[in-house]
C-alpha cells in the first residue's frame, strides 16, 4: 500500500501511515493468538480462508521459522484447494509484474471453485495495488465485494481502506471518503488502533476538501478513542486538530492544540516532530501579530534544523523567517531571508520545501520579488523538476496582479491551472484558488462573464454544502461583487446576505468562547466565595466553645454574669447578622437590577450593530453601481466627483459609461437623485440604475430624451403592484456625448445641465417631471449642444445648494453655487471640485447635513 502525500509541505503528519501502522499493531497484538482460534473453530472454504492470510501474516510479521512451518504443514495437505493456496502464498515473492501475471491464470483457472476465485481476485486487485493500477484495483474489488463478505477471514477493513486510497489517486474524494468510513464502520470497535488510525484518514480527506468541521470531528473522534494510549499518534491528532482550527478561522484554539501536542512531542523525545510543529505554529504567531515570539521560535527550530543538518525544513525556516520581516516592513532583511532560502535549497536540490519561499518572494514590494520569482521560473525549468511548477506559476501571477499588470496575471494563472491538472489528482485547493484569482484578474480588467465563469469553475473542485469559515466567506463576497457589475441585484444581494451571516457566525464563535470562558471565571469565584465564607463561620464557632470552657471554670456569680453579657453580644449579633442580610438582599437586588440593565444596554448594542452592519453591506452592494474613478479618468482626463452620501448609504448616484455604437464613441454621463436618502433612498437608486443601464444596453438608446422615457416606463413597472402606486423615482441630469463629432445631447428630470463658457454660465433647464410615475407625464426633451475645447459641464442634485449653515444658518442656495463656479473658473476642473468640497464643509460647519450631495464637473479637452 501506497503512502499517500503529507498533510502539509512541513508538519510531520503523514496520511494513510497511520492507518497502517495501527493495523500492524493490532495483528502483531491479536491475530497470533486469534487466528489459530479462528482456523480451530472453522471448518471447509472459511477455514482455507483463515489458513491463506494467516500464512501470509507469518510471512510479512516477520517469523521465518513459523512461516516455513505453517506453510510446510498446509503442503502435506493433498486436497487440491490447499495446494492452489500454497502455489498462490508462493507467487507473493514474485516481482508485481510477475504476480499479476500468475493472478490472472490463477483466477481463470479457478473460476468454478467458489472460494479459489475469491481469494484469486483478492490476490489480483493487490498485484494492481503494487502496480499503481488504481482503476483496475477499484473495479476487481468492487466487483467482488459482496463474495468477500461472505468470508470473515476477509478483513474488510483493509479492503474499503485500498478503495478509499485508489480513489484518492483517481481524483474521486467523495468515493474516497465513503470508503474510508465504510473502513472504519467494518473495524472492530475493540481496535482501537486502527480505529483512530482510520479516523485520521477519514479526518485528512475532509480537511483537503476544505470541510474543516467535519476533519474536526473525526480528528476528536480520533483522540477520544486512542486516549493516551498511543502517545506518538495522540501529538500527531493533536497537530491535525491544530492545522484544521487554523483554516477554521480559529486561531485561538489551534495555538492550544499546537500546545498540547508540542507538550507530547517532548515528552517523547521527537526533537524532529517537535521542531516541525514550531514551524507550523509561528504562521500562528504571525496572524497574532506576535512576532517576538515567532521570532524566538523560529531561532530555535533552525537552530536544531542545523544541528541535525536537516536539509529540507532548513530552507523553509529562512522563507517563515522572510514572512515575519515583511510583515514588520523590513524589507531588506526579508529578501536576505529568501536568498537564504533558495540557497539552501538548490544547493541541497530540495526543491519541494522552495513552495513557502516562492509565496514570501512573491510578497516583495515591486520588481525586485518578481525578478526572484521569474529567477526561480528558469531554474526549475532548467533541472526539470515540475512538482511545484503551479506554485510557482501562481505566485508570479499574484505579483503581477499586485503590480496591476493584468495581462501577464492571466497567463501565469492560466499556466498555474494546467501545470496541476498534469497531476493526478489535482489538488483541490490550488485548483480552487488559481480559478479564483483568475476571476479577480477578469473581474478587475471588466470582463465581468469570464470572471463569473471562472468563479464557477472553482467551485467544480470543492464541495459548496460542506465549505465552512472564512473560506466560504470570501466565496460568497466574490460572487456579490462579480453579480453587482452584471446588474443582477438579486443575486448580488443574497450572496451579500450570505456573505454577512457566515461572517457573523465566525465572529459569534469567538464570542461564545469567551462568555463561557468569564461564566466559569465568575463559577470559580463564587467557590471560593463560598469557601471563605464558611471558613469565617468556623473560626467563631471555635471561639465560641473556647469562651464556654472558660466559664465553667470561674463562680457561680461571674458565670452568672458572663451570661448577660452573653445575651446581650448574642443579641448585638442578631442585629448585625439582620442587617447584614438585608443589606445582602438589598446588594443583591441592585445587582441584579443593574446586570438586566446591562443586558439591555447588550441586546440594543447588538441590534445597533446589526443594523449598522446591514447599512453597510447595503453600502457595498451600491458601490458596484458606481463607476470606479479610473474609469471616469479614462473618458474624461479632466474631471471631479463630489459625492457625499447624508448616511452610510445614498438616494444619489452617478454615472460614466462608454459604450460603442455603429463606429462613434459614446461617453453617457449622469447625476441621479432618487427619492429619499439612506437605506431607503439607496434601494430606490439600485432599481434606478439598473433602469438606465437596460435602456442603454438593452434597448440600444443613446438620444438622452428616450433614455428617461424608457427609464421612466421601466421604474414604473419595478414600482408597480396590483393595489397601489408607488409614486418613488428619480431627478436626473443625463448627457451622451459623442467623442467623434464633439456634440452632446442632454436631457433632464427637474435637474438642470450647466456649462461654463468665456467666464459665462449657461443653464438648460429640465423638464418638471421625475423618472417615474407622474400625474401629467409627458416625453422627455433633447437638447443639442456643439461643445468646444475649455467647456466645463456641471451635472448636479440639490443637496449642495439645499445645506443648512453659513453664519444665520441658512441655505447654501443654487446662486451662491454658480458665483463659486464662476470665480474659481480659472482654476483647474479638479481644484475647482475641492474648492466645492472645502467651501461646502466650511458652510455646514456644526450643522446636520440636510440630504446626499452629489455633483460631477468635466472639462472638455
Amino acid at each position: 500500500m501506497k503512502i499517500l502525500s503529507r498533510l502539509s509541505l512541513i508538519t510531520i503528519l503523514s496520511f494513510l501511515t497511520f492507518s497502517g501502522i495501527s493495523q500492524e499493531s493490532y495483528m502483531t497484538k491479536v491475530n497470533k493468538k486469534e487466528f489459530p482460534q479462528k482456523i480451530a473453530k472453522a471448518t471447509g472454504d472459511q477455514k482455507l480462508v483463515y489458513e491463506y492470510f494467516y500464512t501470509l501474516f507469518l510471512k510479512k510479521e516477520p517469523t521465518p521459522k513459523l512461516y516455513d512451518a505453517y506453510l510446510s504443514k498446509l503442503k502435506k495437505k493433498t486436497d487440491r484447494n490447499h495446494q492452489e493456496i500454497v502455489q498462490l502464498i508462493e507467487s507473493a515473492a514474485l516481482s508485481p509484474e510477475e504476480r499479476l501475471a500468475f493472478a490472472v491464470k490463477f483466477v481463470e483457472k479457478n473460476k468454478d471453485v467458489k472460494v479459489l476465485s475469491v481469494l484469486g481476485k483478492h490476490f489480483l486487485a493487490n498485484s494492481y495495488d503494487l502496480l499503481d493500477d488504481e482503476a483496475k484495483v477499484i473495479q476487481t474489488y468492487e466487483r467482488e465485494l459482496h463474495n468477500f463478505k461472505k468470508y470473515p477471514g476477509i478483513r474488510l477493513k483493509n479492503v474499503y481502506l485500498t478503495l478509499g486510497t485508489s480513489n484518492y489517486y483517481l481524483g474521486n474524494t467523495d468515493k474516497c471518503l465513503y470508503y474510508f468510513n465504510k473502513s472504519v464502520e467494518a473495524t472492530d470497535k475493540r481496535d482501537t488502533a486502527s480505529l483512530a488510525g482510520l479516523l485520521m484518514n477519514v479526518g485528512v480527506i475532509n480537511y483537503r476538501t476544505g470541510n474543516n468541521a467535519a476533519a474536526i470531528s473525526a480528528y476528536k473522534r480520533a483522540d477520544k478513542i486512542n486516549g493516551s494510549i498511543d502517545l506518538q499518534l495522540k501529538g500527531m491528532i493533536l497537530e491535525n486538530l491544530a492545522l484544521s482550527y487554523t483554516n477554521y478561522g480559529r486561531t485561538d484554539l489551534s495555538m492550544k492544540y499546537y500546545d498540547d501536542a508540542g507538550e507530547i512531542y517532548l515528552k517523547l523525545k521527537d526533537t524532529l516532530k517537535y521542531n516541525a510543529l514550531i514551524q507550523n505554529k509561528v504562521g500562528d504567531y504571525i496572524k497574532l501579530n506576535d512576532f517576538e515570539s515567532a521570532i524566538k521560535s523560529l531561532k530555535t527550530s533552525m537552530a536544531f534544523f542545523k544541528k541535525t543538518n536537516n536539509k529540507t525544513l532548513l530552507p523553509s525556516a529562512h522563507a517563515k523567517m522572510a514572512d515575519i520581516y515583511l510583515q514588520l516592513k523590513d524589507t531588506s532583511h526579508a529578501i536576505t531571508e529568501i536568498n537564504k532560502a533558495i540557497g539552501l535549497s538548490r544547493n541541497n536540490n530540495t526543491f519541494t520545501y522552495v513552495t513557502s519561499v516562492f509565496a514570501k518572494s512573491s510578497m516583495v514590494a515591486g520588481q525586485e520579488g518578481l525578478n526572484i520569482l521569474l529567477n526561480l521560473e528558469k531554474e526549475l525549468i532548467q533541472k526539470k523538476y515540475d512538482g511545484e511548477n503551479a506554485t510557482l506559476y501562481n505566485k508570479i501571477g499574484v505579483r503581477y496582479k499586485i503590480m496591476n499588470q493584468l495581462v501577464p496575471a492571466e497567463k501565469y494563472f492560466r499556466k498555474a491551472i494546467e501545470a496541476e491538472l498534469t497531476h493526478t489528482p489535482p489538488k483541490p485547493e490550488v485548483m480552487v484558488g488559481n480559478n479564483q484569482n483568475l476571476g479577480v484578474v477578469y473581474y478587475d480588467r471588466k470582463e465581468y462573464a469570464l470572471a463569473l465563469k471562472a468563479y464557477q469553475e472553482a467551485d467544480k473542485y470543492q464541495d459548496i454544502k460542506n465549505i465552512t469559515g472564512q473560506h466560504l466567506a470570501d466565496r460568497f463576497e466574490l460572487y456579490a461583487n462579480v453579480y453587482g457589475k452584471l446588474g443582477q441585484y438579486k443575486l448580488a444581494y443574497e450572496n451579500l446576505s450570505n456573505y454577512k451571516r457566515v461572517q457573523d457566525s465566525i465572529n459569534s464563535l469567538s464570542l461564545n468562547d469567551k462568555i463561557l470562558s468569564l461564566k466559569q471565571e465568575f463559577q470559580t469565584q463564587q467557590i471560593e466565595d463560598s469557601l471563605s465564607i464558611n471558613k469565617k463561620e468556623l473560626n467563631l464557632s471555635n471561639l465560641k466553645i473556647i469562651s464556654e470552657k472558660a466559664t465553667n471554670q470561674r463562680n457561680t456569680f461571674i458565670i452568672f454574669g458572663m451570661l448577660i453579657v452573653l445575651v446581650l453580644i448574642f443579641g448585638l449579633v442578631i442585629l448585625i447578622a439582620r442587617s447584614n442580610k438585608q443589606r445582602k438582599v438589598a446588594n443583591l437586588a441592585l445587582t441584579e437590577k443593574n446586570e438586566e440593565i446591562k443586558l439591555q444596554q447588550m441586546i440594543v448594542q447588538q441590534k445597533n450593530d446589526e443594523i449598522i452592519d446591514s447599512i453597510n453591506y447595503a453600502k457595498r452592494l451600491q458601490n458596484t453601481i458606481l463607476p470606479p474613478q479610473a474609469e471616469i479618468d479614462d473618458l474624461f482626463p479632466k474631471n471631479f466627483v463630489l459625492y457625499k452620501p447624508k448616511d452610510i448609504v445614498a438616494g444619489d448616484f452617478y454615472v460614466c459609461e462608454n459604450i460603442e455604437m455603429a463606429g462613434r464613441k459614446i461617453g453617457i454621463v449622469a447625476v441621479a437623485d432618487c427619492t429619499g436618502h439612506g437605506v431607503p433612498g439607496a434601494l430606490v437608486s439600485m432599481v434606478c440604475s439598473s433602469a438606465i443601464k437596460r435602456s442603454v444596453v438593452e434597448f440600444n438608446l443613446t438620444d438622452p430624451g428616450k433614455i428617461l422615457d424608457k427609464s421612466a416606463q421601466l421604474v414604473v413597472q419595478s414600482f408597480q403592484s396590483a393595489h397601489e402606486k408607488v409614486k418613488d423615482g428619480m431627478d436626473i441630469s443625463l448627457a451622451c456625448i459623442d467623442f467623434n463629432s464633439k456634440t452632446m445631447q442632454w436631457a433632464g428630470a427637474n435637474n438642470p445641465f450647466w456649462m461654463i463658457r468665456n467666464n459665462e454660465l449657461i443653464e438648460i433647464k429640465a423638464d418638471k417631471q421625475p423618472v417615474g410615475l407622474s400625474d401629467n407625464k409627458k416625453d422627455f426633451t433633447t437638447h443639442t449642444i456643439q461643445l468646444e475645447t475649455g467647456d466645463k459641464l456641471y451635472f448636479i442634485s440639490d443637496g449642495y445648494a439645499d445645506q443648512f449653515g453659513g453664519v444665520s444658518g441658512k441655505k447654501l442656495k443654487t446662486k451662491n453655487l454658480k458665483d463659486m463656479l464662476i470665480e474659481t473658473n480659472q482654476l483647474s476642473i479638479s481644484e475647482q471640485g475641492k474648492k466645492l468640497e472645502n467651501y461646502f464643509a466650511e458652510w455646514k460647519a456644526d450643522f446636520e447635513q440636510v440630504d446626499d450631495v452629489c455633483i460631477m464637473g468635466i472639462e472638455i479637452v
